[in-house]
């Protein structure tokens, strides 16, 4: 038996072919092993101690050993904001503070959907065989206010680890917690990726809005007047267990010609409003009377 082989890094331009080798024997069994990651040609041939031999076999073989890479985004509502803290606690970032330690605080609703997306990387890729994911409600907050720190895998947690899942596309969650997202992917060879994981808040509730007047105001717990001088102000605040925060609030105006919706609260609750709305940026009034 003999044999050589070439090699190559883009399975294109080779390299030199090797000397032949002969393992020297009547009969002849020879392992080879490929170690690096790149394209192998190896030729071999057989020869008779009469100096009979067969044409030479080529054969081609790429090495790969490198794993998938699995990127997870979000299809539906996402925020993320970051945090400081200081020696007054947690606050919002300035971007001015000094020796601070920040958080990226993520918040996703029971209608937002995980997406994973994984690839065989370059130079010789075999292919994504199947991505794995599971997911953990954590009762710690922390988990989730902190990541950078208190996030890590669930068999580092007190939680209960559940099996991973097969994934077969994009699942969302319907539990208002902080949740605890792992997974991997593993090629056709079997080369296996590193644990990824990331904690995410999932927050439902919607925020609630309170309107004060400011200025001439009278209510006789029926009916409500103020003055073309009188500004509403609006105040929002959005709700526990895990608040991602107000982004805005948004209001408008309609004249009603019939005073019977001002007289009687419940006639008003069915009124229907009408134009566009207005984003709020700070207490208006209003100068029509009506």
């Amino acid at each position: 038996l003999f044999y050589r082989s070439r090699v190559s890094d883009d399975c294109e331009n080779w390299n030199e072919w090797t000397d032949w080798i002969d393992p020297n024997g009547y009969e002849v069994k020879k392992t080879i092993y490929f170690k690096e990651d790149s394209c192998h040609e190896l030729e071999y041939y057989c020869e008779d101690a009469l100096g009979n031999k067969n044409e030479p076999d080529l054969e081609f073989f790429a090495v790969e050993t490198v794993p998938p890479i699995t990127n997870k985004t979000y299809l539906g509502p996402f925020f993320s904001k970051k945090l400081c803290l200081e020696e007054n606690g947690i606050v919002e970032y300035n971007g001015n503070g000094e020796h601070e330690i920040c958080f990226t605080q993520e918040y996703i609703d029971t209608a937002t959907w995980v997406v994973l997306n994984a690839t065989d990387p370059q130079p010789h890729p075999s292919g994504v065989n199947q991505t794995f994911w599971r997911n953990t409600l954590i009762q710690d907050n922390r988990y989730c206010e902190q990541p950078e720190i208190y996030c890590k895998p669930c068999e580092f947690t007190q939680q209960q680890c559940g099996n991973f899942n097969l994934y077969t596309g994009p699942f969302n969650k319907t539990d208002e917690s902080c949740h605890l997202i792992e997974f991997f992917s593993v090629d056709k060879l079997g080369n296996k990726e590193d644990l990824k994981w990331q904690c995410v808040f999932v927050d439902k509730q919607p925020p609630v809005t309170k309107k004060e007047y400011v200025g001439p105001f009278f209510s006789n717990d029926t009916s409500e007047w103020i003055s073309t001088s009188t500004n509403v102000t609006l105040f929002a605040k959005d709700q526990e267990p895990h608040p991602s925060g107000v982004n805005q609030t948004f209001w408008r105006n309609t004249l009603l010609v019939d005073d019977v919706n001002c007289l009687d609260q419940e006639i008003c609750q069915q009124a229907t409003g009408q134009g566009p709305w207005n984003s709020y940026t700070g207490p208006f009034n209003k100068k029509e009377q009506s």
